[in-house]
């Protein structure tokens, strides 16, 4: 009896952190964004993974926080700020960190994975086991992602913007010497013209001009 009661007094201990993170992220703003990550990093360190696991969920796959790039505030939910947070976190927590169980524990669909794992590709991810579980899973989903690019909205909830997308074939398509592509010429060629046929010609053609110094003239 007293290993259920002290069961039970530990799940509802950590469903009450759980509650507590949830409110601090929906009431972070610019101006209490140092305060209350220091709380929310408090509140990680001292109740455990499985907080830290509830944190990025929220994070991450949240569908009203889902992949909103366009509101600098919300830039706490970037999945680049997520690669920054695993690439350089103290400690021993995201040592082994393993990006496709996350992945799947957290329900991300392909598109999202696809995201998600593109940050991380980033030529500043000190982590080189990261960049490579990263490669692993865009291959894997990457025949699904393109085509739910062409779906409107490309997620359950919500859609890409054009900053997103343009952030997104940044690290796609480029194929420079401190950035190689990790994607064939077709599969290049191929999520262009996805990208292309969800939001029109011009809207392509700024943002392929925005990254075209990552660009080789031969590639595309």
């Amino acid at each position: 009896m007293a290993l259920v009661a002290t069961t039970v007094s530990n799940s509802s201990l950590l469903n009450i952190v759980k509650a507590q993170v949830v409110f601090l992220l929906s009431t972070l703003t610019e101006d209490t964004y140092e305060r209350k990550k220091a709380e929310i990093r408090d509140l990680c360190d001292r109740h455990g993974a499985e907080i830290h696991v509830h944190l990025l969920r929220r994070l991450i796959a949240a569908s009203h926080l889902r992949l909103n790039l366009d509101d600098p505030t919300t830039s706490f939910y970037d999945p680049h700020s997520f690669r920054e947070a695993i690439d350089k976190a103290d400690g021993q927590i995201f040592l082994n960190f393993d990006l496709d169980r996350f992945c799947e524990r957290i329900g991300l669909g392909p598109l999202e994975k696809l995201v998600l794992a593109s940050s991380i590709i980033s030529p500043f991810t000190t982590r080189r086991d990261l960049v490579g579980q990263a490669s692993e899973l865009i291959q894997s989903n990457f025949e699904k992602s393109v085509a739910l690019l062409n779906k409107t909205p490309s997620f359950d909830l919500d859609d890409l913007s054009n900053s997103a997308i343009e952030k997104l074939l940044s690290h796609l398509v480029s194929d420079s010497p401190l950035m190689p592509s990790i994607l064939d010429v077709q599969q290049r060629h191929r999520i262009i013209s996805n990208v292309q046929y969800k939001i029109g010609t011009e809207a392509m053609g700024e943002i392929l001009e925005k990254i075209s110094s990552t660009l080789r003239g031969s590639s595309l």
